[in-house]
């Protein structure tokens, strides 16, 4: 037996029931969903003020153009080596340039050690013997300072 709804319900009343239902999951998502919700929240405002910026910038593009030269022109003049080789740090990434040099070392390090060699072997040993003097004696010296403040002996 087949019983179709049509005969015992009006059209309007049909209406009421399917926009209450739509209603209760729409609340019941927003009340499993409250961050979810205030996260597309969020990303629509984001990308309305996105697009009356770029409608802004569409209407007055010339001036605009205009300015991004000055501040590039600036920001070329104020370019430092910093800029363009740095370290990893607590607020940045290794910049492009570090990477490259980095790499182009890397890739030239016998040449780089050739070079040491030939420089060092063009060198006079009595060189190497001064200083590794001059640092034994300091080395010394810093010890003896050690040990007399730990025995509290003056020399």
């Amino acid at each position: 037996m087949e019983i179709n709804i049509v005969d015992y319900i009006s059209e309007e009343r049909m209406r009421e029931i399917a926009e209450e239902e739509f209603r209760r999951h729409i609340d019941s998502l927003l009340a499993r969903n409250y961050k979810d919700i205030w996260s597309v929240l969020s990303d629509t405002a984001y990308l309305i003020t996105i697009r009356a910026l770029e409608d802004s910038f569409k209407s007055d593009e010339k001036e605009l153009k205009n300015e991004l030269a000055k501040k590039v022109e600036w920001a070329i003049d104020e370019l430092k080596k910093y800029d363009i080789f740095h370290e990893r740090g607590t607020y940045s990434d290794r910049s492009y340039g570090q990477e490259l040099l980095e790499l182009v070392v890397n890739e030239h390090k016998g040449m780089i050690a050739a070079k040491v060699e030939e420089i060092v072997d063009g060198l006079d040993a009595s060189i190497f013997t001064d200083v590794m003097c001059d640092y034994m004696a300091d080395g010394f010296r810093d010890w003896m300072k050690t040990y007399s403040a730990k025995t509290r002996v003056n020399l």
